[in-house]
C-alpha cells in the first residue's frame, strides 16, 4: 500500500515482506548529521577496544540465557505458551493465560504487551497467509 502526503510517499508493506531494503541507507544523510550532535554513534571504534568487546560478550551471555525474561519471572509462561499450545487453540490461550504465582506487577505488565503482540502476530498471519 502506498500513501502519498504532499511530496512524500509512504509505502506500507505487507508482514512477510522482508524488511531489508539493499542499497539504501537505514539513516539519510540530513538525519544523520543531526543525530551525531546528540549521539556518539561507536560502530566503527568499538571493533577492536576491549570494553566495547566485554560489554558485547556480556550482552550476547544475557541474550542467550534469556536474563530479562527470567529477571522478570516470565520465562517459563512464555516457553511453555510458544511451544506446547497448539496453533488452533493459541489465541483461546493467550487470552486465557493464567500467569504463574511470583511473578510481579513487572512481569504481569510485560505479559499484558505479550499477548497483545502475540494476538496481532496471528492476526496478520491468518490475514496474508504468511507460512
Amino acid at each position: 500500500m502506498s500513501v502519498g502526503e504532499g511530496s512524500n510517499r509512504y509505502i506500507f508493506d505487507p508482514p512477510c515482506t522482508s524488511t531489508e531494503r539493499l542499497h539504501m541507507p537505514k539513516i539519510r544523510k540530513g538525519q544523520l548529521e543531526t543525530l551525531k550532535q546528540l549521539f556518539a554513534f561507536g560502530t566503527q571504534y568499538c571493533v577492536n577496544d576491549p570494553l566495547c568487546k566485554l560489554e558485547y560478550e556480556y550482552s550476547k551471555e544475557e541474550q542467550i540465557n534469556s536474563s530479562s525474561l527470567h529477571s522478570l519471572g516470565v520465562f517459563k509462561d512464555l516457553v511453555f505458551l510458544l511451544r506446547k499450545v497448539p496453533y488452533d487453540d493459541f489465541l483461546n490461550q493467550v487470552w486465557n493465560w493464567k500467569v504463574s504465582s511470583g511473578i510481579d506487577h513487572h512481569g504481569k505488565s510485560f505479559l499484558i504487551v505479550c499477548q497483545h503482540v502475540l494476538s496481532t502476530f496471528i492476526s496478520y498471519i491468518e490475514l496474508y497467509q504468511c507460512t
